[in-house]
């Protein structure tokens, strides 16, 4: 199962019923954090992940390209991360229903079938290592 958000055009997804692992990458663009200073983006994280996904034949969650793109030009002009744009791992509790990446998540878990084993691969990068 393949999609892309229609609603909001930020994220993409491929879900193999097959192969129970999920890779995502969710620090692709940067990123604003209550309390935190800005999460700058963690480069190639996206496209790794759905290389690795399609290489194993697992799934994926990524912000789409366009939304990656999107989001630095706000970056670059503004000086700040585009505030529509929330951390998937600093997610409220409260807005974890309405989380499209929660959601995104608890669809593969569904897939996956719940009760049986599967592998979540969460991508990070470095600046400076």
């Amino acid at each position: 199962i393949e999609g892309f958000d229609p609603e909001t055009a930020k994220l993409n997804w491929q879900f193999c019923s097959t192969e129970r692992v999920l890779f995502t990458a969710p620090h692709s663009l940067p990123l604003a954090r209550e309390g935190h200073g800005v999460h700058r983006p963690e480069l190639c994280t996206s496209r790794l992940a759905r290389d690795f996904a399609r290489l194993v034949g697992g799934g994926f969650v990524t912000w789409s390209r366009e939304e990656e793109m999107r989001a630095m030009d706000h970056y670059r002009r503004h000086g700040v991360p585009d505030p529509a744009n929330k951390d998937p791992n600093f997610t409220p509790k409260e807005e974890l229903v309405t989380s499209p990446w929660t959601n995104l998540l608890r669809e593969a878990r569904s897939i996956y079938r719940i009760g049986r084993p599967c592998l979540h691969v969460d991508l990070h990068g470095c600046q400076d290592p």
